[in-house]
């Protein structure tokens, strides 16, 4: 029986932040990719969010891979708009295991790993992440007069109205570190 730590050396690492249509594309490519995986779901609408992409590409590769179909190529209009060097991954004709429709979910597990291979990245083990327990302690969450402080570090890293949630996903595919929001903190900016 494989263990988690199984299954996540199995994965292919990619030090990038793909960008999906739906929760089934993100559930899909998560069972073999280690990656950080945002779903567009309306996302082109919200300005908050146009900025934290750019604020992610900034620091990050970012790859667009939605489904073949008019809305999935009007994402990926949008996403190029907004991030110049953007790498774009498509669904090649043919390469979907299910009949009905045509799309990142539907597609066979090993066409997904050879479209997303070229990208696979050597992992590092320089930052494991923040913790909620890190901002806890930074009294970033859990206190009256930490909304003020979170709206700030919203404000600062580009990453719209975030909830606790929220936050700690978003500074993570930033790769802040608890360093980072140290300083930022005594700054008082």
């Amino acid at each position: 029986m494989k263990t988690q730590k199984d299954c996540l050396e199995s994965k292919i690492y990619i030090d990038a932040l793909i960008i999906v249509e739906g929760n089934s594309d993100k559930s899909r490519l998560s069972s073999f990719v280690d990656t950080d995986i945002l779903v567009s779901n309306g996302l082109m609408s919200c300005k908050d969010d146009i900025e934290f992409i750019k604020e992610v590409s900034k620091r990050r590769k970012i790859i667009i891979f939605t489904d073949p179909d008019n809305a999935g190529e009007e994402i990926r209009k949008k996403l190029n708009s907004i991030v110049e060097e953007a790498i774009n991954v498509y669904v090649p004709e043919g390469a979907h295991f299910n009949g009905k429709k045509h799309g990142v979910a539907e597609c066979d597990k090993e066409t997904l790993v050879s479209l997303l291979k070229p990208h696979e990245s050597q992992k590092t083990i320089k930052n494991n992440g923040l913790l909620m327990e890190d901002l806890y302690n930074l009294k970033i969450v859990g206190l009256d007069e930490s909304s003020n402080i979170k709206e700030r570090i919203c404000k600062h890293y580009s990453l719209g109205k975030c909830n606790s949630k929220t936050l700690l996903k978003r500074l993570n595919i930033l790769k802040i570190e608890k360093e980072d929001l140290k300083e930022y903190l005594k700054s008082g900016n």
